[in-house]
């Protein structure tokens, strides 16, 4: 399947035949590396050196992994037969259009003198590797942003075509959405890190900022905006909400990447917002408050 996909993904970018034995070679080599997982620790050390040649050269490779990972795991997708998978295509054309791109990139990263070198600032005002390959990973991270509702669509493309696949089946095929959303989510942060880390740092920022990190993040602050969006959801849908309360060490610090600290507090509040809403329905006007509270652990 990748090769057939790819030479569909190629067909029209590359007057070489031997352009999808290539990428298929690659795929295998690629996918026979497991991802290095991106730790906060990790993250604020590539985002503090996000100009050099080594951090270019490791995402770029990350990236690959990760892709080639996810089409392997696209081929394990259902395809009943006699029925539509345009979806699946579709997600296998991106990422094997993308999978080359960054290839191609590898000859863009190399031309990268290690940073702070004379020669380093004299390349600068002829040319610009580095903004060669940034233009490409937000390309790539552009391009990628959608396949949250595409997969979701293959998904229903599998079930319908397996005519109400049964529970283990079912379950397959959860397994594999699950594995390629944790993998999508992990690419997504790695290319929006990187882009973040390029741009001019805010001096007032009082989270320190690192690319998406936040090295101080004040914690009540994440928690205020979570409660603001919960409460104005369960008020539109259920007229009222209760009060939020943010209790404990309030003005605590973490590292942590606030936007995925926002979304989980999201879910969690929106379910405590709703379940203590219909719970106290016949005294609505006085419901009890929910309470969050933070508390510092010291590993």
């Amino acid at each position: 399947m990748i090769e057939r996909m790819a030479k569909s993904a190629l067909g029209g970018s590359s007057s070489s035949r031997s352009a999808p034995q290539r990428l298929l070679r690659a795929v295998e080599t690629y996918t026979a590396r497991d991802p290095v997982r991106a730790t906060l620790k990790g993250l604020v050390h590539h985002g503090r050196h996000a100009r050099s040649k080594f951090v270019s050269h490791h995402l770029r490779d990350q990236l690959c992994v990760r892709l080639s990972h996810q089409m392997r795991r696209l081929e394990l997708f259902p395809r009943p037969a006699g029925t539509s998978t345009h979806y699946l295509d579709q997600l296998f054309r991106v990422h094997a259009a993308t999978f080359q791109e960054l290839l191609d990139a590898g000859s863009v990263v190399e031309r990268m003198l290690p940073h702070g070198t004379r020669e380093d600032s004299l390349q600068r005002q002829r040319c610009d590797p580095l903004d060669d390959f940034r233009r490409t990973v937000d390309a790539v991270n552009n391009r990628h942003a959608p396949n949250v509702e595409t997969l979701m669509e293959a998904k229903r493309e599998a079930s319908r075509g397996a005519g109400g696949v049964g529970p283990e089946s079912e379950n397959h095929l959860q397994g594999l959405v699950d594995d390629f959303l944790q993998m999508h989510i992990s690419f997504q942060l790695l290319c929006r890190h990187f882009l973040q880390s390029l741009k001019p740092l805010d001096l007032e920022n009082s989270n320190k900022r690192t690319g998406l990190v936040a090295e101080e993040c004040l914690l009540s602050d994440v928690i205020a905006d979570a409660i603001g969006e919960t409460q104005l959801i369960t008020e539109h849908h259920l007229v009222h909400s209760p009060d939020v309360c943010i209790e404990g060490d309030v003005d605590a610090r973490a590292s942590c990447i606030p936007s995925h600290v926002h979304h989980i507090l999201f879910e969690v509040l929106k379910n405590a917002l709703k379940a203590t809403t219909t719970a106290h329905a016949s005294v609505a006007d006085t419901l009890p408050p929910v309470r969050v509270r933070i508390a510092q652990v010291v590993v």
